[in-house]
Parts: C-alpha cells; structure tokens; sequence
C-alpha cells in the first residue's frame, strides 16, 4: 500500500482551487513515479522524500523534518522545474498530517533544478479585513519563490504580429459583444506570455473570454509560449469582488487547455501589477489575486525586491486520503510517521540466511536418522528438500 493524498490548493473551500496528489516516499523510483503521476491524473503530482532518509534507509533518531526533497510529475509522465499548486498541496499535507518537525518553523524544499522554496505557516496576530490586508495577508500558508521577471517584446513587428494572433485566438474580434475587450499590453516572463486586457467589468468580461485552443496551438507565434496568461486590474471593487487582479492561464502546449489556479504565472503577475497598482515610490505591497478558471482560486502575491524572491499566500483543504494497493514500494504511513511497512533490503537478506539456517538443521537431522533401512528414501527427501519441493 502507498499513502496518497488530494489536495485542492490555493482555495479555502473544496471543490475549487487547483487540485493536486501528494505522495511521500524514502527514495526515488523514477519509474514507479511516472506511474502514479498518470493513475492520479492531476496537473501536477509531487512526490516528497524526507532529508533524514539516506540510501533508502530511514534515521532513527528522528522521525519528522522540516527538510524536503520534492518533484513533480505531469499526468502525460513528464518530469517538471517547478509547480506551485502543487508544492503549497504538499506544505498542506506535511503540516496537517503532523510530517513537519516543527509547525511554528518553515519547511524548506530542495528542488531538483530550480534550487529552494520555503513555506510557512501563517500566523494571524489580528484579524485580517480588507482594510489590513495588505499587510497581512489572510490565508494559511506563505510560499517563498523565486521572482520571475518580465520583458517587453522589442520587436514592434512580431509584436504586433502576435496581438494580431492574440486577438483571434481569443476571440475578441470576431464576437460583437467582445467589442469593448482590447488587448492593452503584451510582455513576456520567461517561456509565457502576459496579456492585459482593457474591460469593463473585470471579472464578468474576463469569464466572457472564449479562447480557441486550436489556434494557440498551431499559430507559429503562440504556440512557442508554454502558457498564455490573460490578466486585468479590477476596477469595479466591492463586497463580492475585493481582488485586486482577475487572470486566466491558458497552457496547450504542455496538456493543459486552463490552468485552475497557477502559483508559478502569479510569480510574474505579482511583479507587473504591483507598481501599476500603486506608485512608482510605493508599490502595491500584497496584491489579492483571483484566477477566473472554472474551479476558481484566489491569493495573495507580494514582490520581496531586495531578495529577488515572490511570496505567494494561499489556503489548501485536503479531499482525499488513500492507499494505492502495489507492492514492493518502500512509503511512510500517517499512523507510524515515515514507517516501512513493507521488508528493506538488510531485513530480506536476514530472512534468507535464516531460511538457510533452518534448512541446514533439517539437513543434518535427516541425516542422523537411525533408521538405516529407508537410506535410498533418505538421499530422495534431501534431493526434493534442497530443490525446495519439501
């Protein structure tokens, strides 16, 4: 049996955010990875191992860390940098589950390519409302990530070449009742593609957009971008919409049509709206976000300049607890925490030499037998017993 579990994250209620699976392991099987990322069917799953295991052995004296391997697995088997939904789902679980050595301390992830994220659990010292919030932000956890900068596309022809591209792929042209949705600007962070969109009711007009897959993935300038993000400052707040910021992702091109919620896209939304949202001197200091996927999810972004780092706030809720029935998988289990239910190697080798020494007992009390009559019987019994058919 494997311990699994589903989270949704970057959500306070079941049912929305971004589903993610959770599995925790005492090393890595590649293989037995890429399996369980397709059974579970998530975009994405993140397999942890503990910092205490080494060489598929686990330390006895400690049975909890603050200290994490993690890494994630899409659902068509490959391998990714980094996922944010899916690392705030596992700090759910390592907090909740009772995994973490400390509650009040951070965990610290070691990627395998994109260094290290911390989590922390949110301490609350005051009730949070929207008057405060943007200094302390309300939900569970806060994710430290690296910033992801963007850049203006220099090339004013392939600019507006792809605008062009954006326009029919979003549908914003060919609708009369899109008439009133433009694309403002356009820039690019890292592999993805940032689109602000002028509207007039924010989050109504962002729910409207009916994009055309088809196009973002054949057209020769979309379809290089990993994802397409469209975003749009709110400017019609009230008691039900209090975000700052609606976006939509859209990622054809590794497998997913919208992304629910994306923490890695918030990474770079946070940088470029939190001067337009304040001043030049005094940006925005945490920016309530709300991606207007079909699931929907919220949270809070904030730019540490100093450090080059993003901080992400968000809640998870765990849906599912279950045992995945395969064998021959070294895991930990909730009850014991990080308990090997199934044989390790130096246990299987103690059974076989103990195999060996019942067997050569058995031997030598055939042998000594007195009844010297039945010999041919004798040497049968031990040939059949050492061929394991007795």
């Amino acid at each position: 049996m494997l311990r699994i579990w589903t989270v949704d994250a970057f959500t306070h209620k079941p049912f929305a955010g971004n589903p993610a699976s959770v599995c925790i392991l005492t090393h890595y099987d590649e293989a037995l990875c890429v399996k369980i990322a397709r059974e579970m069917n998530h975009a994405e799953t993140a397999f942890l191992v503990p910092k205490i295991v080494t060489s598929g052995q686990l330390r006895q004296d400690s049975q909890r860390t603050n200290e994490w391997y993690i890494r994630y697995w899409s659902p068509r088997g490959s391998e990714v940098n980094y996922v944010g939904h899916a690392t705030l789902a596992s700090a759910h679980v390592l907090f909740s589950q009772g995994f973490a050595a400390d509650v009040n301390d951070g965990l610290l992830f070691r990627t395998k390519s994109s260094g290290n994220f911390q989590v922390f659990r949110n301490i609350k010292s005051e009730k949070v409302t929207p008057q405060n919030a943007d200094l302390n932000p309300p939900f569970d956890y806060i994710m430290d990530f690296p910033a992801v900068y963007y850049q203006s596309i220099s090339d004013e022809s392939k600019k507006i070449n792809t605008i062009k591209s954006l326009e029919k792929a979003l549908n914003l042209k060919q609708e009369p009742t899109k008439e009133h949705i433009s694309i403002q600007n356009i820039v690019t962070a890292g592999e993805d593609l940032l689109v602000e969109l002028n509207v007039k009711s924010c989050l109504e007009d962002m729910k409207s957009v009916k994009p055309d897959i088809s196009i973002m993935k054949q057209n020769e300038l979309l379809k290089t971008y990993r994802c397409i993000a469209i975003t749009s400052k709110n400017s019609n707040k009230n008691g039900k919409t209090s975000f700052d910021i609606v976006s939509r992702v859209f990622g054809p091109k590794i497998g997913i049509d919208e992304d629910a919620v994306s923490g890695k896209i918030h990474c770079c939304l946070g940088i470029y709206w939190g001067s337009r949202l304040g001043t030049a001197q005094a940006p925005k200091s945490w920016i309530h976000a709300y991606q207007a996927s079909n699931r929907g999810g919220e949270l809070y972004v904030k730019l540490d300049e100093k450090k080059n780092r993003v901080l992400l706030n968000g809640s998870a809720v765990t849906m599912m607890q279950c045992d995945l029935l395969v064998q021959n998988v070294f895991f930990f289990c909730n009850e014991a925490h990080f308990s090997q239910v199934f044989f390790s190697k130096k246990k299987i080798q103690f059974l076989k030499m103990y195999k060996c020494i019942i067997k050569f007992f058995i031997f030598k009390t055939i042998w000594s037998a007195k009844d010297q009559k039945n010999q041919k019987k004798k040497v049968c019994k031990l040939i059949l017993f050492f061929f394991g058919i007795v």
